[in-house]
C-alpha cells in the first residue's frame, strides 16, 4: 500500500506533468520569485498563513515522523527560531497528514517545540513541489523565495538560506 506522502508526490508530479488548469502554474517555487501562498491551521488552533507572516523571515519545512533526516534538521531549524527571536525568524513545521497524537510524540521523542501545520489535503505540498523529504524553504521579508533545499540539508546549506533571508552573514 502506498503512503499517504507517495500519493501525493504521485499525484503533484501529474499535475506538474499536464500544466494548464491546475492553478499550480501561476506559482514559482524558484529562487527569486515570490513564494507560493499557504494557509493552515497550528496544533494550538491558531490561523497562519503566508500573508500573516509577510514581513518576517520564515522558513517553511516539510517532514514526517518517518524520515530519518528530519529527526537531524528539526532540533537544527528549531535553535535557529530560538536564536533569531529578535529577527522574527518563523520556522513553520508542515507536516504530511500524520495524527496530532503521533507529532506530539515525535516532537517529545527529539526535543523539538516548533509551530506545526497538518496539511491534510496535500495542497501546500503540491504547491511547494515537494516530492522528497525533509524539503526546506528560505522566505525572506516580502515573501520572497530566497533559498531551498532538498533531502538532509548541511549546515552550510542552513547557514546560506538563514544568510539570505536574514540580509546578513552567518
Amino acid at each position: 500500500m502506498l503512503s499517504r506522502l507517495a500519493v501525493i508526490a504521485i499525484a503533484t508530479a501529474m499535475i506538474l506533468g499536464c500544466g494548464g488548469g491546475t492553478g499550480v502554474d501561476e506559482y514559482s517555487v524558484e529562487y527569486g520569485s515570490p513564494a507560493p501562498p499557504y494557509a493552515g491551521t497550528l496544533l494550538t488552533d491558531e490561523h497562519v498563513s503566508s500573508e500573516s507572516l509577510l514581513g518576517k523571515p520564515v522558513i517553511l519545512t516539510f517532514w514526517a515522523s518517518t524520515c530519518v533526516p528530519c529527526k537531524q534538521e528539526l532540533p537544527v531549524l528549531a535553535q535557529l527560531a530560538t536564536e533569531h527571536a529578535d529577527d522574527d525568524l518563523t520556522v513553520l513545521a508542515i507536516n504530511t497528514g500524520e495524527s496530532e497524537s503521533a507529532i506530539e510524540a515525535f516532537f517529545k521523542e527529539i526535543g523539538v517545540d516548533l509551530p506545526v501545520v497538518i496539511d491534510q489535503n496535500g495542497e501546500i505540498v503540491v504547491r511547494y513541489e515537494v516530492l522528497l523529504l525533509p524539503m526546506t524553504f528560505f522566505i525572506d521579508r516580502e515573501g520572497t523565495l530566497q533559498y531551498k533545499t532538498l533531502g538532509e540539508p548541511k549546515s552550510k546549506q542552513i547557514d546560506h538560506g538563514v544568510a539570505a533571508i536574514l540580509g546578513v552573514a552567518i
